[in-house]
């Protein structure tokens, strides 16, 4: 399985889940391809646990002098529209873990998708110390507002612990 994980991490208490999400993801896939973005801890759990690690950026951020040295694969695409595009043909599943701006931007665009049944691959958001909680409650609001439906809303998750986000890709 190739696992997209996209990768924020701003909260100290995160790190030691991301490591064992990374840990525990290279024992379910046989290609061990993870496109990581900015999370060096993760991606040396995964390399440590015998998974490759390949990461996707476009030029501004190499132009920036963020580097990704140490990873198996680097893909460098001219813009984030490519980026994304990229992102989206090499994985599987999407897991969006507690970020900011960039994450809460790209992780709805995959939503979108997969409620369009543009995308076919699980969209997970990593609802660590109820992180989430809100955007959860927004989708309610939607089906209670007839805005969206259960049906649209099929492929995207709200998991809780690493057990739920595996469950999760399982099915």
């Amino acid at each position: 399985m190739e696992t997209l994980l996209k990768i924020s991490a701003h909260d100290n208490a995160a790190v030691k889940q991301y490591r064992k999400l990374a840990r525990s993801r290279k024992e379910r896939t046989k290609t061990g391809l993870f496109v990581l973005e900015g999370f060096r801890l993760v991606s040396d759990a995964v390399k440590n646990s015998g998974g490759e690690v390949t990461g996707i950026i476009p030029q501004c951020i190499v132009d920036r002098g963020v580097s990704a040295e140490g990873i198996s694969e680097l893909i460098v695409t001219p813009d984030m529209k490519e980026r994304k595009s990229m992102m989206r043909e090499k994985a599987d599943a999407f897991i969006a873990l507690p970020g900011g701006w960039g994450t809460l931007e790209e992780i709805t665009e995959v939503m979108s998708k997969v409620s369009l049944k543009h995308l076919d691959a699980p969209c997970i958001l990593y609802n660590l110390n109820g992180y989430y909680d809100s955007l959860k409650q927004l989708l309610e609001h939607m089906i209670e507002m007839d805005l969206s439906s259960r049906e649209k809303q099929e492929g995207i998750y709200f998991a809780e612990n690493l057990e739920k986000i595996q469950k999760c890709l399982a099915k």
